[in-house]
């Protein structure tokens, strides 16, 4: 699942993310079921298979990651920690990867667990993921951006994914014409705090190959120097260097 990329309140939207529509809720609230869309690919082009989705909740049981709490009430997922098997199955995950279907039955029902699947926590990555902190080499995802180089809470660069292109998940309306996205952690002096900037690398716009109308040319001016904009006046925001996860 995820967020409809919009802005303001479209932007709270739940919509289908890596599955082909919203999860079925059955069993009194209890069991979530889902199937995979049809020829999703990393990007580094490996298929998404539905055993990676298994994969991805024991990842982020065995990190004890923030978001480990959000899929404790799985069924199983505390017998699976308990038992320090990292290779076993959590019970109440059950994945098919020929049709490509993911059922998770919960130990009680939990009204907010389709938000969780809606958590970057649950960010598929492929099954052959290790467990352990990826941060300078980020594992391939599914979207319309991928890491090209992370320095731990430094850096990273995102560079766009040819081709991605799944409803309601594409770049924000006004990043249509950026090809990659920088981001800076600068400590500051005498300070707990860290000084985030977002640069946003400046692209043409897409144009036909032939003659294009006056309108159309105005409209692509205003696109790159929207996008220059942006890169010279790079959103700048502060907050604890703890909070800083990449």
């Amino acid at each position: 699942m995820t967020y409809r990329h919009e802005e303001g309140e479209a932007g709270t939207q739940l919509i289908p993310g890596v599955a082909e529509a919203m999860p079925k809720v059955s069993n009194g609230g209890k069991t979530y079921t889902f199937t995979l869309r049809k020829g999703l690919k990393y990007s580094d082009g490996k298929p998404v298979k539905a055993s990676d989705w298994e994969h991805t909740i024991k990842r982020v049981l065995n990190l004890e990651s923030g978001g480990s709490f959000f899929f404790e009430g799985i069924e199983g997922a505390g017998e699976y920690v308990d038992s320090g098997e990292s290779d076993g199955d959590i019970s109440g995950i059950k994945t098919d990867d020929q049709s490509g279907e993911v059922s998770i039955n919960l130990e009680k029902a939990d009204g907010q667990f389709m938000n969780a699947l809606a958590m970057n926590f649950s960010g598929i990555v492929p099954s052959d993921t290790p467990f352990k902190n990826m941060s300078k080499t980020p594992p391939p995802g599914v979207g319309p951006y991928e890491f090209t180089k992370s320095v731990p809470n430094r850096e990273f660069v995102m560079e766009q994914v040819k081709g991605f292109d799944i409803p309601g998940q594409g770049r924000k309306q006004e990043h249509r014409h950026v090809d990659q996205l920088l981001r800076n952690y600068d400590p500051l002096p005498n300070s707990n705090r860290t000084r985030e900037t977002t640069t946003y690398a400046a692209t043409s716009a897409p144009m036909s190959t032939g003659s294009i109308s006056r309108s159309e040319g105005r409209k692509a001016a205003a696109a790159i120097a929207k996008s220059r904009k942006q890169a010279a006046e790079a959103l700048i925001t502060t907050r604890s260097r703890r909070d800083i996860r990449l």
